[in-house]
């Protein structure tokens, strides 16, 4: 059982962040369309443990993965880190999986997307994310890096926070007055150009 460290950043540079990072020769994995599907128990027994099971696909032009996830309780460190255990597995077959999951008494409880790009620095994970409510720094590192990393990437100055993707959601909602919800998908138009501009069909 791994535990994940991780910060995201709101408000960053899209525009010259890649540029940065050449520049800074971190390998680049690509950008990647990702679709998640989380699950839960009738009566949300899960969430109320504040544990999260996630079904996720992820699809490059040449390449697909899916991936399974359970993650605990979340633990809040200082200046917005946050630790939590994780267990990963990778699948074979994402819908076998699914029918598993439901087949045992889980139910679908939310799904979500965004487009990744994925880079690694100095033994740190940096994801690039759009997500339909903006766009999200994400960086995954020993809590020793994060001050370098954000001082090199020009993150300093930005907002950060400990949330969950479902947590700032459910804040933009709130923000713009709509209705709770608890999954953030793509419009299909908007959909259909983000894969299209990663080269997926």
């Amino acid at each position: 059982m791994a535990i994940e460290i991780e910060k995201k950043y709101l408000g960053a540079d899209f525009g010259q962040l890649p540029g940065k990072l050449r520049e800074l020769r971190a390998k680049s994995f690509g950008a990647h369309f990702e679709t998640n599907i989380m699950f839960d128990f009738p009566g949300n027994s899960l969430f109320a443990q504040k544990k999260l099971v996630r079904l996720r696909k992820n699809e490059w032009p040449d390449r697909a993965e899916c991936i399974l996830t359970c993650k605990g309780p979340a633990r809040i460190e200082l200046e917005g880190m946050k630790s939590r255990e994780e267990i990963e597995c990778g699948l074979q077959d994402a819908t076998r999986m699914r029918e598993i999951l439901l087949a045992i008494g889980l139910v679908e409880v939310a799904r979500y997307e965004k487009i990744r790009q994925s880079f690694e620095l100095w033994g740190a994970k940096i994801e690039l994310d759009t997500v339909p409510f903006g766009k999200v720094v994400e960086i995954e590192a020993g809590p020793e890096a994060f001050g370098a990393l954000e001082k090199a990437l020009g993150l300093d100055k930005c907002e950060t926070s400990s949330k969950s993707y479902h947590e700032l959601q459910q804040q933009w909602r709130v923000k713009n007055r709509l209705e709770p919800d608890a999954s953030f998908v793509f419009p299909e138009k908007i959909r259909q150009k983000e894969r299209q501009g990663i080269g997926l069909s």
